[in-house]
């Protein structure tokens, strides 16, 4: 009787596991999840953003990276986000509105060129009591160029970790709570690019 009761016992304990190997979660672009933060216009005038086509077709397909849940691959387009949450904090600041270019202009009628691109990556599961917590680790690298196609500000941001609220198991509401970390990391490092290139902008206003 105990025997039949440990199988049992295993049966169920491996089903969630069988159920879940090979499982795919698909997260994408949701404009609910970008900060609503005040505009702070820097200028009237029309700034323009520049991604490659590279980083606007970007979809990041990958298991976490540590055990947990790795029988589980995450696939969200990291630069379909980057694109409209990066094109959101340029009309918090640039009334006259965004243009949008995957070459780099030689030089721009518009008086800034926004050019972020994704450089890394990463994401695990934890467990939190009975719950569980994903986190990210993501590096934007941000570049502002003038009009006369002059580099005048680069750096590369770290997020390091952060975290999604918890969730009771893997399931799309989870990839969904992923997605959003996503969406507010990129504003946030965006505005963190901002707030140090301000006084250099201004000049070229």
């Amino acid at each position: 009787m105990s025997s039949r009761f440990e199988k049992s016992l295993i049966l169920v304990m491996v089903f969630p596991c069988l159920a879940i190997a090979g499982c795919t979660y698909q997260a994408g672009y949701n404009p609910a999840y970008v900060p609503d933060e005040d505009t702070q216009f820097l200028s009237h005038q029309r700034a323009v953003l520049w991604i490659s086509s590279e980083q606007a077709n970007y979809v990041y397909d990958e298991h976490p990276s540590n055990f947990l849940g790795s029988g589980t691959s995450l696939s969200i387009p990291l630069g379909v986000i980057l694109s409209n949450v990066s094109a959101e904090v340029l009309r918090d600041r640039f009334s006259g509105g965004v243009g949008f270019a995957n070459k780099q202009p030689p030089g721009s009628k518009c008086c800034i060129t926004l050019a972020p691109s994704i450089r890394r990556m990463d994401y695990k599961h934890h467990r939190s009591g009975w719950n569980y917590t994903a986190s990210i680790e993501l590096d934007l690298h941000v570049e502002f160029i003038d009009k006369s196609a002059q580099s005048f500000f680069k750096h590369t941001y770290s997020s390091g970790v952060v975290h999604t609220p918890e969730y009771a198991g893997w399931s799309q509401e989870s990839a969904d709570e992923v997605s959003a970390l996503v969406h507010r990391t990129i504003y946030e490092l965006l505005e963190a690019a901002f707030d140090d290139a301000r006084q250099l902008i201004i000049q070229r206003l």
